[in-house]
Formats: C-alpha cells, structure tokens, sequence
C-alpha cells in the first residue's frame, strides 16, 4: 500500500509537467492553470510526507529507488511551476517549457534504468511514447 502511494505520487509529478507542457503547447498556460498545478502537487506531496518517512524506515533497495525518484520528480515539477508562476518574459516561458520536456525525458530514462527497462503503468507509457515522439521529431528538424 505504502508503495502504492509513493508510486502515485510519482504519475501525480509527471501528470502535472505533462499538463502543464500540454497548456504551453495549446496556448492555454495561464496563471489559473499554473495554480492548479501547484495545488495537486503540494497536496500529493503533504498528504504522503508521512508515508514517505514510514516508507524509508522499511524499504528495500528497489522500494527505495522508486522513493528517491518520485521525490525528486515532484521537487523537480514544483520547481518548474514556481518558475513559470515568477517569470513575466516569454522567453525565459519557453526555457523553462524545454526544461519541463527534458526533464520529463530523464524522469523516463531513470523510471527504465531502475525498473528493468519498463515503464509500470499504462498511462506512463502513454506519456512517455508521446514525449519520445516529440523528441525524435526535434531531433530530425534539426538534423534537417
């Protein structure tokens, strides 16, 4: 149960940068939205602080790879909301959007590299298929 927990609040972490990535590519990202977003994340975040110190007193090595990850998955996700709640300047908007996907990426590399090259739920490999594609697309226009 407990690391069912920890597990929800890693999909939480990447639900809210992928919406948040998602609003920026639909014109839509807005200071409502960006508020949204921080709310969820900091709920998840409080209402499992204590599972999570639970957790760490108990874990394996395995349980404690998916602690650390979805820790700093949501650390990295409330770090990117506060940017964009602060910056006023488009630009300084689209770096911190290209920092969301990269690190969106990463969070899939290490998600694979800790749980033997699979990602465990449907709803992660819907995300992160869609993020692969917009990665290998960047990539052939610059290679273009």
């Amino acid at each position: 149960m407990k690391e069912n927990k920890v597990m929800a609040l890693m999909e939480i972490s990447i639900n809210v940068l992928d919406s948040l990535i998602q609003a920026y590519d639909n014109k839509a990202l807005s200071n409502s939205v960006l508020t949204e977003a921080s709310h969820r994340i900091r709920e998840h975040m409080e209402s499992n602080q204590t599972v999570t110190d639970d957790l760490m007193k108990e874990v394996t090595m395995d349980q404690n790879s998916l602690l650390k990850l979805s820790g700093s998955f949501a650390h990295q996700t409330n770090l990117i909301i506060m940017v964009l709640q602060q910056v006023n300047d488009d630009t300084m908007v689209e770096v911190a959007i290209n920092l969301a996907r990269e690190r969106m990426l990463q969070f899939f590399q290490l998600i694979k590299k800790d749980n033997q090259g699979i990602i465990p739920t449907k709803k992660l490999r819907d995300i992160e298929s869609r993020y692969q594609l917009s990665d290998k697309q960047a990539n052939g226009k610059k290679d273009a």
